[in-house]
């Protein structure tokens, strides 16, 4: 492995060098690019999103035509538990930058607050932390004296701790969070010979973030804007501006823009911090593995001299994941019906209120006899006639706005058997368990299915039938469906899935017996 030569009047002098250059927003909070689709490197309360568990590597090269050019290499999982409440991580990281060392090991937890039954409303707060292994190469240290006590003597080595915070607030397609790392501001130490000691202090610091999914053609392509700014006392404020665009998050890609990342002056007299460019491109393969890269690319002066920064990751998911798509189906069904609801609700109220008038015109009518009205009681009728006629107009406009929604609900079907929470069958096919017979008609609510080959009669009734479930066999196929409910119509089903799945059974879907 290639030396890098240090030529310097003391060790003293290159520890003191060493610690301004660590103490910089880059060294002490991770620079990696790929927060869009790893927050967690920056925000706890991002971590454990989802229904899988997730572990993502990622390898930054930064500033290539640089001796020493600092190399990031990270690693990430996390998983989500009780039913997405909590989340669980564990981090590592090795950070090489010259002749300068650091290791990171740590772990994180998030708590989420629901607002929704989808949770598509929720806040969510996290905690991480850890310690570093800072250390000195002395192998690739070259001095005027190599016998100078400073280096002898020294402890090249040391060890502190960190702790970081944050929170996320998410409504729909909407996020905005912010935090803090470093927040104990713990002292790295060297101590040399006789007692003579150098040091430096993890700064704190703080951050936000903002992000919005824009929707577009049906939710399948969004783009999302994004910006995220640290605060670091008695330094620039470090900034990134980024857009993506996401196609059924299968693949994304897009551009970041950042800004004062480094001290003034330190590459100029121009009195301006760094800036850089940062294309990215990245997807899914499958369900399970995702890939992203990022090429960074400085535009003022230091350009000339860093060269191309490089940035690798790839990541893989554990279990079940509910894709980007299939959540945005969801909330969307589940606003869908929530309106619905509400509408239906609200021409009951007026159909009521009209039909209370109209009684108390004909008990008018009744109290009068035949004999002949009073102005006074034609004046009334006649209010009471104009108050009917208002009602009426106001159930003719909430039935058309029910109308409306029903229309829109049936566009989302299409998207919602394409994204298969809604399959179907031939009920000739389908034999319900209970009574041995052919199933009926309808649309069941399911929330568990077992092939013919892992079916076993004993665990079924242990986990579903002893708790009033019910099973319906698909004989051409092979499945045992477990499923809460059987209505006649799509509608009634797609009303009662997102409370199915709010209920504790998050992967329900709807199977159509035709």
């Amino acid at each position: 492995m290639r030396k890098y030569t240090h030529i310097l009047r003391s060790f003293g002098l290159f520890l003191g060098l060493a610690c301004f250059a660590i103490s910089s927003y880059a060294q002490q909070a991770l620079p990696f690019n790929q927060y869009y689709i790893v927050p967690q490197w920056y925000n706890p309360a991002t971590i454990g999103n989802g229904e899988a568990t997730n572990i993502f590597l990622t390898s930054r090269f930064a500033m290539m035509d640089i001796p020493g050019r600092p190399i990031t290499n990270g690693i990430y999982a996390d998983g989500p538990l009780s039913n997405d409440r909590i989340g669980l991580g564990a981090y590592g990281s090795y950070h090489t930058s010259g002749v300068m060392q650091r290791v990171q090991l740590g772990g994180a937890f998030r708590y989420k607050v629901p607002f929704n039954k989808s949770n598509s409303h929720n806040l969510s707060f996290g905690i991480s932390g850890g310690f570093h292994q800072v250390s000195i190469n002395k192998d690739e240290v070259v001095v005027r004296d190599v016998f100078d006590p400073f280096l002898i003597g020294s402890n090249v080595q040391t060890f502190t701790g960190d702790v970081n915070a944050g929170l996320v607030y998410t409504i729909k397609d909407f996020s905005i969070g912010g935090g803090g790392n470093n927040l104990i501001e713990s002292r790295v130490k060297y101590q040399g010979e006789g007692g003579s000691n150098v040091s430096y202090l993890l700064k704190r610091h703080y951050f936000a973030q903002m992000a919005y999914s824009i929707p577009l053609a049906n939710r399948t392509w969004f783009i999302v804007p994004q910006v995220f700014a640290r605060i670091v006392p008695d330094a620039p404020t470090p900034y990134e501006m980024s857009l993506f665009v996401n196609w059924q998050d299968k693949l994304w890609f897009g551009a970041a823009y950042k800004g004062n990342f480094g001290p003034l002056n330190a590459f100029g007299p121009d009195n301006t911090a760094p800036v850089s460019v940062a294309p990215s491109v990245g997807g899914r393969l499958g369900n399970q593995f995702v890939v992203g890269y990022t090429n960074e690319i400085y535009l003022s002066d230091i350009g000339s001299y860093t060269g191309l920064t490089h940035e690798i990751m790839v990541g893989y998911s554990f279990g079940k994941r509910q894709s980007k798509v299939n959540q945005n189906l969801m909330d969307e069904l589940e606003e869908m019906v929530n309106q619905l609801e509400q509408q239906q609700a609200l021409r009951d109220s007026l159909q009521n209120e009209l039909m209370e008038q109209n009684t108390a015109r004909l008990d008018s009518l009744e109290s009068n006899g035949m004999g002949e009205l009073t102005s006074e009681d034609i004046q009334a009728l006649n209010d009471l006639q104009n108050r009917m006629d208002s009602v009426e107009n106001r159930v003719s406009v909430v039935s058309t706005a029910v109308d409306s929604v029903r229309e829109d609900l049936d566009g989302l079907v299409d998207q919602l058997i394409e994204a298969g929470v809604i399959t179907e069958s031939r009920v000739a096919d389908n034999i319900d368990l209970a009574t041995g017979k052919q199933a009926l008609k309808g649309c069941y609510v399911v929330i568990a299915s077992v092939i013919d080959s892992r079916y076993n009669d004993e665990a079924m009734h242990r986990e579903y039938l002893d708790f009033g479930f019910n099973v319906i066999h698909e004989t051409i196929r092979g499945w045992y469906h477990v499923y809460t409910v059987r209505v006649d119509t799509l509608e009634e089903a797609l009303e009662l899935l997102p409370k199915t799945r709010a209920e504790g059974h998050p992967d329900a879907w709807i199977r159509v017996l035709k």
